[in-house]
Formats: structure tokens, sequence, C-alpha cells
């Protein structure tokens, strides 16, 4: 079993952590950090890069940048900090695509996730409408259960 928590670096980020975490040790499951960020090159690098059918190049060390390779070793320092914490965890980064969502959800379905934990922000009637947000995405289309949650403050 796993519980997936779609990160990135923020305040509402770690409250995703912390939730994800929550759940992961109620649950007995791993814990799955997934961090997607916008490349031209698309690629996943993590211990599930084989499982991505639509990458063309998955590369266990990274998309191949300094960058990428910096925002890989943050990652990797994080699944550990966590695992120290007696939490069973690993890290994906998904680079490439436009659509954090339909990232997400395709790691989701491939790893075969029991739940996913998503960072929600308050916005607007107008925002709402206009701005259709990447976690609505992730609430409305996902194949297991979503906790939605906002950071503190």
């Amino acid at each position: 079993m796993k519980v997936l928590a779609a990160y990135k670096p923020s305040q509402l980020g770690d409250a995703v952590l912390a939730a994800a975490q929550a759940e992961a040790r109620a649950r007995d499951a791993d814990l799955l950090i997934a961090r997607h960020v916008k490349a031209e090159q698309s690629s996943v690098s993590g211990p599930l890069a084989l499982m991505d059918p639509s990458s063309e190049h998955a590369a266990i060390g990274g998309g191949g940048s300094s960058e990428i390779d910096k925002l890989r070793q943050d990652l990797d320092a994080l699944a550990s900090q966590i695992r120290s914490d007696g939490v069973r965890c690993e890290a994906v980064l998904l680079v490439g695509g436009e659509n954090h969502a339909d990232a997400v959800l395709d790691l989701a379905r491939n790893a075969h996730a029991e739940l996913i934990v998503v960072g929600i922000q308050k916005r607007s009637r107008v925002g709402k409408v206009v701005l259709r947000s990447e976690a609505q995405r992730i609430l409305l289309e996902a194949e297991c259960p979503v906790l939605a949650v906002k950071a503190e403050g």
C-alpha cells in the first residue's frame, strides 16, 4: 500500500507532508513523495521511474541538468529524513509536461496508490470559475481517495 504526497516546497507542502506521513503511519503504508517540475524533456526519476509508460527517457539520476540534479538531491534528503522518523518513504521527481495534475494522477495509477494527499489554497469565486486548480482536478479525477489539506495560518 502507498500514500502519495503531491509535494512542492512551501508552507502548504509541509502541511501535505505532515498529513501524508500521519496517514502512512496509520495505514502501515509506504509514503511516496512526488514533486512535479516543468521542463522541455519529459522524464521521471526515482524508484518508480520504470512505471511511467509515458516517459521516453526515464533516468534514475535526474533529468541531466544540474538544476534537476539539485531538485532530486533535495527530494532524496527529504525522503531520508522521513525514513529516519520511522516511515517507509521514497521520492519521485516528475520532470516534464505542463500539467501537474496529470503527472500526479498517472503516478498514483501506476504506483497503485491507496491515497493521494494534496494541498489546497483558498480562492475567490471568480478564481474558482476562471482558473480550475490542479488540486481540484486531482480531487475529481483520482481513482483512489484524496485527502486535501490546507496550510496553517
